[in-house]
């Protein structure tokens, strides 16, 4: 951390809020009562270094949020929950959404750099072949207990494609203890737009008292569109469908061992993307929620799976663990490339056509984790484990110039590939005395890749068929001090590394065969704690990562292929934090906030395989400066078992900039700065409960991302992901 003050970075965290965080429930290994108070909230248990341990106890900056906070506010997509999370930014649209941490990436179209966790089973593609980066599961609140989001690379337990992160669903597990039900229903309105509805249910039942219960949950939700297609002539043209569920039996035939089993689905679907044109000038000339987004609507539909079966036995002292996962990830849409391929068109013939690109991405993923961990307590910690994943996917492609009714196809691909991956891991904590420890820990991890591709028209010359392969070793590390000044005040340091594996290129004899792994190196320094009377918690971390032979995505200039590079340095630097406060009796305020600074170390490389276009000191994609929000709820007492509550959510996202360009002399798109502002209020009686809320309440027209365009309309411009408008609605819950 000696570079942090070498620089003199202004190292800060602006007041914002999550607003479940400092009072979350208690969380239980097996299900268990959970007890709390108005006057002290209980502790805060994550599964963030694979064990059952206080959050305050755990040496790395990680953000748990109790999904039935999640339901209580409306917070039922990604994008409504994320920004409340520090250091985290998001892109996406039509079914696609790209998750940063710590302002570690470099836009879309590369492999993930936050990979996804559903109780330690990775979940989606760990490739680019799979839209790794971009499929980011989206998981409704109803099939989970809490998500946690822990900060910086996380690559000795979880392996690949955690350089600046990883986010981790853990399912809600079913209680042999009691029968619980809850189930909701409501609806929606949007400015500017459409209607829509929602509704979600969940049932726990004991089989058998104490040793065998089952949970079963689904949900329905429509999400209504917004944006007005200029072109199609549709109006809230982006609207969407999200469905699932989720059956999960837990068992304990002994003390000893318990056995958990379940399955998940979740479907999404939908037309066309949340996004708006600006002019060359800034203006609107479509209007603010329109734009000339295709000539015909564009679907897509995304469709998860996600089967699991865990062991967890005691043998005395040592714990056996093991985790067995199958996933199916769908995607499958057409995209209106026509500004990637605009010259393309005109040097086939087809100036003036609209280039559509047809993708279909299948991903078979199995997954295996063994692992050994001792009882916690003695003078040694440790975990042990080995890993493998096989996945197989396969991309169907084509593209097609259209225009009105006629077609003529350019390209047409089959291109299948598999990722093997087997990793050996541990950590091992010494605790030197019963307040200071030093956890050290390691993984080597073995990947596999064949990348076949069978292509064929006249973009590509003709019909043409090869396969490459890539193999390579990599190692991962952390070394963390830890003093547990008090019971409820934790200090700590950690140094830890993370990687992203190469891969095949596309096969262009003007490209390289391959690209390489890239690598993070995070130093951080934190200090978690509780006031002795339990009313204000705080998280508090600064840190600086350095990245390496960062992995870059382009396209050829004469074919418009995507390929693949490694160039460039960067570095990211900043501080989070995080204040959860009980200033009195019902009332409830947290305070959450991140300033990160994170930019190009070096130029990225020129020349005939430059992908993208920067300088040393370009901001990376994407990354505020400043964020956070501020959160506050009261509940009052109206007597007969009836409680009122009210609450509000201010978020702020500082200025950004959107993705390096893709030509030498563009420059990049300026995101400003937006803040929104969320209210709800309602009743609750006993196991009913009556809620209004209100999102984006000031209906700011907020800029997620953004990519010029150029060729799709006479005014050249920029399409610009938005956020959505003023939603005003009403739920109704019944729970017992």
């Amino acid at each position: 951390m000696r570079n942090i003050g070498k620089n003199g970075v202004a190292l800060g965290a602006i007041i914002a809020v999550a607003g479940w965080s400092g009072v979350a429930q208690a969380q239980a290994a097996d299900p268990a009562p959970v007890t709390d108070s108005a006057d002290a909230p209980g502790d805060i248990v994550v599964t963030a270094q694979k064990r059952v341990e206080r959050l305050i106890d755990v040496p790395v900056s990680v953000t748990a949020i109790d999904a039935t906070d999640l339901t209580r506010q409306n917070l039922t997509q990604l994008r409504d929950y994320f920004d409340r999370v520090p250091g985290l930014s998001y892109t996406g649209g039509g079914g696609f959404t790209t998750v940063a941490l710590r302002g570690i990436t470099t836009g879309r179209g590369a492999n993930p750099t936050v990979s996804t966790t559903v109780d330690d089973t990775p979940f989606g593609s760990s490739s680019f072949a799979g839209y790794g980066d971009r499929l980011t599961p989206d998981l409704d609140p109803s099939n989970l207990e809490r998500v946690e989001v822990l900060r910086g690379p996380q690559g000795t337990l979880y392996g690949a494609n955690n350089l600046g992160g990883l986010i981790k669903y853990v399912t809600a597990t079913p209680d042999p203890s009691r029968t619980r039900a809850a189930f909701e229903f409501g609806g929606q309105s949007i400015a500017h737009g459409d209607d829509g509805a929602f509704a979600r249910g969940s049932v726990n039942l004991p089989i058998v008292a104490d040793r065998v219960a089952v949970r079963v949950n689904g949900f329905y939700r429509q999400d209504p569109g917004f944006i007005d297609n200029t072109l199609s002539r549709v109006d809230d043209a982006n609207s969407g469908r999200v469905w699932g569920g989720r059956v999960a039996l837990f068992a304990r035939p002994v003390d000893a061992l318990t056995i958990t089993v379940q399955a998940l689905t979740q479907d999404l679907s939908g037309t066309d993307a949340p996004t708006v044109f600006l002019a060359g000038n800034g203006s609107s000339p479509f209007g603010r929620w329109a734009a000339p987004l295709s000539a015909r609507p564009v679907p897509y539909a995304v469709r998860n799976r996600l089967y699991q079966g865990r062991i967890a036995w005691d043998l005395g002292g040592v714990e056996l663990a093991s985790i067995t996962g199958y996933g199916e990830s769908r995607y499958n849409t057409p995209t209106d490339s026509t500004d990637r391929f605009a010259g393309v068109l005109t040097r086939f013939g087809y100036p003036g056509r609209r280039a559509i690109l047809s993708n279909t991405i299948n991903t078979d993923k199995w997954t295996q984790e063994v692992r050994l961990a001792s009882q916690p307590g003695g003078t040694i910690d440790w975990l042990v484990g080995g890993f493998y994943t096989d996945e197989d996917t396969v991309a169907l492609q084509s593209l097609d110039a259209l225009a009105g009714g006629d077609s003529a196809n350019l390209y047409a691909g089959n291109i299948p590939s598999t990722f093997r991956d087997l990793a050996a891991f541990g950590t091992l904590t010494w605790h030197f005395t019963p307040a200071f420890d030093v956890q050290f820990g390691g993984r080597v991890a073995e990947n596999r890749q064949v990348y076949r591709q069978a292509l064929s028209g006249p973009l590509n010359g003709g019909t043409t068929a090869n396969v490459q392969r890539f193999r390579e070793t990599a190692a991962t590390w952390l070394v963390s001090p830890r003093w547990r000044i008090g019971r409820d005040l934790t200090a700590y340091a950690r140094i830890a590394s993370g990687y992203r594996p190469g891969g095949p290129n596309t096969n262009l004899p003007s490209l390289p065969p391959s690209f390489d792994s890239d690598r993070t190196t995070n130093y951080e320094l934190g200090l978690k704690g509780l006031t002795p009377d339990r009313r204000i918690g705080f998280d508090v971390s600064l840190f600086w990562i350095d990245w390496t032979n960062v992995q870059l995505s382009g396209n050829d200039p004469t074919s418009g292929y995507l390929f693949y590079t490694n160039g460039s340095r960067a570095r990211s630097r900043g501080a989070e934090a995080s204040v959860d406060l009980r200033p009195w009796d019902g009332g409830t305020v947290a305070v959450t906030g991140a300033y990160t600074d994170a930019a190009l170390t070096r130029d990225l490389p020129a020349g005939r395989t430059a992908a993208l276009f920067g300088t040393e000191g370009d901001r990376l994609p994407y990354s505020a400066r400043w964020a956070g929000s501020v959160a506050a709820d009261q509940d009052v007492a109206l007597g007969n078992d009836v409680t009122g509550f009210i609450g509000g959510t201010a978020v702020y996202n500082g200025r950004r900039i959107a993705e390096f360009q893709a030509r030498a002399g563009v420059p990049r798109v300026v995101l400003p700065s937006y803040a929104t502002l969320d209210l709800r209020g309602g009743v609750r009686s006993g196991p009913l409960a009556f809620t209004v809320f209100a999102r984006n309440v000031t209906d700011r027209r907020g800029r997620l991302g953004a990519a010029y365009r150029t060729a799709a309309t006479p005014a050249s411009g920029t399409t610009i992901s938005v956020i959505t408008p003023r939603t005003i609605g009403l739920s109704v819950g019944y729970s017992y």
